[in-house]
């Protein structure tokens, strides 16, 4: 399950939510830290491979005097180097999404479910009652009634009655 169906929330379910919020938070609070030494354990491969060829190509290379920038391009250039940058890019990449996940936890959800409780206590979801409910029915009908007292066939048969 992604952190996307993580952050949804059951607006019926408030008190659940409330109390999976903790759990969830730590959950992808450690799964940053993962991601963390992930990119740190790239970072370190990325070096090992670079001095690795970097001692390759100056052995290959011992009988001709060659610069650091020939060095460098060649580092650059092995495969060896290039999967390891991949990898380490990857591993930033992941720690990046992480990040935004658990930040989304940490203020965006609770941020809703606050205010989202807010709404539950004013019962605004509650289903209309007394006055209101007696409102809400007369706007319904004096709005109908409008609608037929502008209905042309319905003016039309009460001249013709008024006619007769």
């Amino acid at each position: 399950m992604g952190y996307k169906d993580d952050l949804t929330i059951n607006k019926h379910e408030l008190d659940i939510e409330w109390m999976n919020q903790p759990r969830l938070f730590a959950e992808w609070g450690e799964k940053l830290v993962n991601a963390e030494e992930k990119v740190d354990k790239a970072k370190a491969q990325l070096e090992l491979v670079r001095a690795q060829v970097d001692s390759k190509i100056r052995l290959e290379n011992s009988s001709i005097k060659v610069t650091e920038n020939f060095i460098s391009n060649a580092i650059m250039q092995d495969k060896n180097y290039q999967k390891a940058i991949a990898d380490h890019i990857e591993a930033k990449k992941q720690q990046g999404i992480i990040e935004i996940a658990r930040k989304a936890f940490e203020f965006q959800r609770n941020k809703a479910l606050d205010r989202l409780t807010d709404l539950f206590l004013s019962n605004y979801w509650a289903e209309p009652r007394g006055k209101a409910e007696g409102l809400i029915n007369s706007k319904g009908e004096n709005a109908h009634l409008e609608t037929l007292k502008s209905n042309p066939r319905i003016i039309r048969r009460k001249q013709e009655v008024g006619n007769d």
